[in-house]
């Protein structure tokens, strides 16, 4: 035990041997056991300061694990730099949460823009490439343009299946499609090597969303009406029933189209007016069967 001779009143270092009055303060120490006390170690001082600092510290980090478990604790920069590609489900649940919470500032928006272009491109595993499409709405929900410009990346993406789980994305958005994004959307209609995706680039097309969307689709669909693909033409003829653009001037495309000498088209003009054809449930029925005969066989 570390002992040294102390006035018990005002701690001046006194020797025993010289005597019990302090030099300093004048008061006598009534016996010499009364010099020996002991020494304040600096250890006492770092532990009260490291009690404070660790009760500060659990009254910030507690709160939050209750209520977002152990997600809340990651730092935001770690988070939109890692989340998507290291981190899971919770990770990425937890970045949505911020996002629409309204917790990312600008540089926080601008890690996981890249980081969503990352898993985009270079991970190669379509799960994490879809919940890196479904990521775009966040940010177009919240009014970044961004995101468009992401979904764009995904309509070109390499993969067929990206390509459609970006148009399907179009109807959740919540917010006008840019004409910029619909007129790409028109090319993906007319000559995406897909079939699939051709189709679900017809039945996502959002003309309603600009002023200028209708005379960029009609014409497209209209194409599409035309095709060699009859199931592309198909699903051209229904979207038609449904399409949000002035009925004249459908109506007046889908009678032109009715006069035409494909029997074909002339049926699926007549379903895109909303009239059952016989015959082009033939034609169907017929295509079904030929694609049967080109399957593989088991």
């Amino acid at each position: 035990m570390d002992l040294a001779g102390q006035c018990p009143k005002c701690r001046y270092p006194l020797d025993p041997k010289i005597g019990l009055r302090c030099p300093e303060c004048g008061s006598d120490a009534s016996s010499e056991t009364d010099l020996y006390v002991r020494r304040r170690g600096i250890w006492k001082y770092a532990l009260a300061i490291a009690a404070l600092l660790g009760g500060l510290v659990c009254a910030t980090i507690v709160p939050e694990y209750v209520r977002h478990g152990s997600w809340g604790l990651v730092p935001n920069a770690v988070l939109m730099r890692w989340g998507l590609a290291h981190f899971g489900n919770g990770g990425e649940k937890e970045i949505l949460r911020r996002f629409n919470g309204g917790e990312l500032n600008q540089q926080d928006r601008t890690l996981l823009l890249a980081a969503d272009r990352s898993e985009l491109k270079d991970s190669g595993d379509f799960l994490r490439q879809q919940k890196a499409v479904g990521l775009c709405l966040a940010f177009i929900r919240n009014g970044d343009d961004r995101g468009w410009e992401i979904m764009r990346e995904a309509m070109h993406h390499s993969s067929a299946n990206v390509r459609m789980c970006a148009q399907l994305t179009f109807p959740m958005a919540g917010e006008p499609v840019p004409p910029w994004l619909i007129e790409e959307l028109c090319h993906i209609i007319d000559s995406d090597p897909d079939r699939s995706v051709r189709i679900e680039a017809i039945m996502n097309v959002p003309p309603s969303g600009t002023p200028s969307a209708g005379s960029l689709v009609l014409p497209t669909v209209i194409r599409a009406l035309r095709s060699d693909d009859l199931y592309v033409a198909y699903n051209a003829a229904l979207y038609c029933t449904r399409m949000p653009i002035p009925g004249s001037e459908l109506r007046e495309a889908l009678e032109k189209l009715a006069q035409d000498p494909s029997p074909r088209v002339r049926c699926l003009a007549e379903r895109a007016m909303g009239h059952d054809s016989p015959e082009l449930k033939r034609l169907l029925d017929l295509e079904d069967e030929l694609e049967r005969q080109k399957a593989p066989g088991p």
